[in-house]
């Protein structure tokens, strides 16, 4: 019961979120997104208790990590698009992808050159095509770029323990992990083109959410 609880919570509140936020009323999206964040670190934790190891508390962390990263996102709203909180909660999301790799290369075994390659390569396409684009100064245009690596470098280690393992825990946190990176990279677009779309951000906020509870769900099946 309490499962279906927090699901529900997941899915209602990030609807509400995209609403106000569409609105810009940016306080009471501020405690929509605070409640739908928070709706998946408690799906992660109930997993977590159930499953003991490494990788279930860094999965925990990771979801901590992107709680956190949400409320700074959105705080900035209320202090003029503050780049300064843009970037703080840039930094707790890497901490997060840093996290989730880390969990993702104890179910590998070792095995992650290949993974680490593929995700590499699709990151310098990625930021190759994104390149002209990016009308800002170089410091910015790098950490853009670096954390465009760790995005797309999870999303390639995630998708190849899903198609190691094939479980249906392994598929869960592979498709959490490239709906989450799909939402990443909107997201990048919309921030280095200056070109934004209001049916992007409901389709980026969608594209998170339910990739987070996917991968908060994978440590309870």
């Amino acid at each position: 019961m309490i499962y279906l609880l927090f699901a529900l919570g997941a899915l209602v509140f990030p609807c509400l979120l995209i609403h106000y936020d569409s609105l810009k009323i940016h306080r009471t999206a501020l405690v929509f997104k605070t409640l739908a964040s928070l709706s998946f670190v408690l799906l992660g934790l109930l997993g977590q208790m159930k499953t003991s190891g490494l990788f279930a508390e860094f999965i925990l962390w990771a979801l901590i990590c992107g709680f956190i990263g949400d409320v700074l996102l959105q705080v900035r709203h209320l202090y003029n698009e503050n780049m300064l909180l843009f970037f703080l909660g840039g930094g707790i999301f890497l901490l997060g992808h840093v996290f989730y790799i880390a969990a993702l290369l104890l179910k590998l075994e070792g095995s992650f050159l290949l993974p680490l390659l593929a995700g590499l390569a699709a990151a310098g396409i990625t930021a190759f095509r994104l390149h002209p684009l990016m009308n800002m100064s170089r410091t910015y245009r790098f950490l853009f770029i670096f954390y465009l690596v760790f995005v797309i470098s999870f999303a390639a280690f995630a998708c190849t323990y899903a198609f190691r393992k094939q479980t249906l825990s392994a598929i869960l946190t592979g498709a959490g992990a490239l709906l989450f990176a799909s939402s990443d990279l909107i997201l990048i677009y919309e921030t280095v083109s200056l070109k934004k779309h209001l049916y992007n951000n409901a389709v980026l906020l969608a594209l998170y959410y339910l990739g987070q509870c996917l991968i908060a769900l994978s440590l309870s099946v």
